[in-house]
């Protein structure tokens, strides 16, 4: 899947009454007072995005500096004539279109504060546009092309509503399994809640890590109750086998899981950490992070931690 953010605005009811989105082509031709000038059709980075977007894709709604929905493409975006309504009547009329499966928050989520210094830092750069201006404010376009690692982070921030829409875009996506590796323990009907449970770092796959790692390999903390179980290869990219697979995971102390999942801190397939350019100096050595710090893996850790790697540019 791959990930964009969206400002609404105006076309917010529209959005979720019909169940889509959509960008004119053109600027619309505006006056001449008469004069005989021919017009020369005009288009925009935010518009031409839309027609970018493929079915299963992610979309981030944004109104008023909050996310107040999140939508799965379910259809490739195709050219569709301007729609009805007083809304998009300053519009030029030929477009591109995309249906979508909408996913609303019961409370929205603002992006003022952590989210903006944390996109501000790490993705605005990597987006197809600047999603925040320099003063603070969100770009006053309609459609922006994110990073995975941008998208996986704000899936974090939706709650419940990152698993409907996961789910909604793997199906989307890949709508018969075509996987011929055998199915991982447990099976059956539990398969579906040992998944939820992996979501969050519970049941199953939390007691696998457990019996691999004991503790936490960068701190040594082994105190269960303070160990969080972390995907490698986030949950929202994995498949279900892979959201199972304890090679998949890590046990961490809290501060090394924030970091991890940030992808402020990485690890080469020999174990040996790499830290990201965006973890100040100070900040590093706060935290008890440098260069010298190894954690032993396995070969089947390799494949999870090239991932993770490309996520973050690491």
């Amino acid at each position: 899947m791959n990930f964009y953010w969206v400002n609404v605005g105006q076309t917010n009811a529209e959005v979720f009454e019909g169940s889509f989105l959509w960008a004119p082509l053109y600027s619309r031709p505006k006056s001449l007072g008469g004069k005989s000038e021919t017009f020369r059709p005009k288009t925009h980075e935010h518009w031409r995005i839309v027609g970018e977007v493929r079915r299963g894709d992610v979309i981030f709604g944004n109104v008023d500096q909050r996310i107040v929905f999140v939508a799965v493409a379910t259809a490739d975006a195709y050219h569709a004539s301007c729609p009805p309504g007083r809304v998009f009547s300053s519009w030029h009329e030929k477009g591109n279109r995309i249906d979508i499966q909408v996913f609303p928050l019961h409370s929205p989520v603002s992006v003022k504060g952590q989210i903006r210094a944390s996109f501000e830092a790490a993705h605005n750069l990597t987006s197809s546009q600047k999603v925040f201006t320099i003063k603070g404010t969100i770009f006053q376009g309609y459609m922006a092309s994110i990073s995975d690692a941008a998208g996986v982070e704000l899936l974090s921030y939706v709650g419940d509503v990152e698993e409907d829409a996961v789910e909604a875009s793997n199906k989307l996506q890949h709508p018969v399994s075509t996987s011929t590796r055998p199915p991982k323990k447990p099976v059956g009907a539990t398969t579906r809640q040992a998944v939820r449970d992996a979501r969050i770092g519970q049941g199953y796959f939390r007691k696998r890590l457990l019996d691999l790692w004991e503790a936490c390999p960068v701190t040594g903390l082994s105190e269960p109750s303070l160990l969080i179980a972390s995907h490698i290869k986030p949950w929202s990219k994995s498949d279900d086998d892979e959201r199972l697979d304890h090679y998949n995971g890590f046990l961490l102390a809290p501060h090394i899981d924030r970091l991890f999942d940030k992808g402020l801190i990485g690890f080469d397939n020999s174990g040996s950490i790499i830290i990201s350019t965006l973890l100040k100096p100070g900040d590093q050595t706060a935290l008890g992070i440098h260069t010298g710090l190894r954690i032993p893996v396995e070969p089947d850790h390799v494949k999870y931690l090239e991932e993770h790697r490309k996520l973050f540019s690491l």
